[in-house]
C-alpha cells in the first residue's frame, strides 16, 4: 500500500457521495496503474493499492518526512525548506506514466527495499 496525501480543494482532490474525485484523484489512479503495469513481474499477482488520505497544505512535507505518507500530491513549489526536508526528484518516463500533464514530480529516498525504487512522490 502507498499512501498518498492529498489537501482538500474543489478542484484538486474532492469527495462526492464517497467517491474521490478531482484532477489529483486521476493523476494519483493514473499514477497506480502505471506502477503497477512497470512493476508487474516484481509485483506478481499482489498488485500496489494508492490510498488518498486528505491533509492540510502546510501539514504534505513535515507528514512525509515524518513517514505518515509516501505521495504529497498539490500544487508545490521548490523552496530551500523543502530541500532540507524532502529530495526533489523528475521521473525520466513521466509523460508515459500520466495521461494528464503534471509541471514536476517531488520524491524522497525512502528504504522500501534495495530491490524496488523510491516510491515517496510529490505531484
Amino acid at each position: 500500500m502507498i499512501r498518498a496525501l492529498v489537501p482538500y480543494s474543489r478542484t484538486l482532490f474532492f469527495n462526492d457521495k464517497g467517491r474521490e474525485m478531482g484532477f489529483t484523484a486521476e493523476t494519483i489512479r493514473d499514477f497506480e496503474r502505471w506502477i503497477n503495469k512497470k512493476y508487474a513481474q516484481k509485483l506478481g499477482k499482489r498488485p500496489l493499492t494508492v490510498v488518498i488520505i486528505s491533509t492540510t497544505r502546510d501539514k504534505l512535507l513535515p507528514e512525509v518526512s515524518q513517514g505518515l505518507g509516501e505521495i504529497a500530491a498539490a500544487n508545490l513549489t521548490v523552496t530551500e525548506g523543502g530541500l532540507k526536508t524532502v529530495d526533489f526528484v523528475s521521473p525520466p518516463d513521466l509523460s508515459s506514466m500520466l495521461s494528464s500533464t503534471v509541471s514536476f514530480i517531488l520524491g524522497r529516498i525512502s528504504s522500501m527495499g534495495k530491490d524496488f525504487p523510491s516510491m515517496t512522490f510529490f505531484i
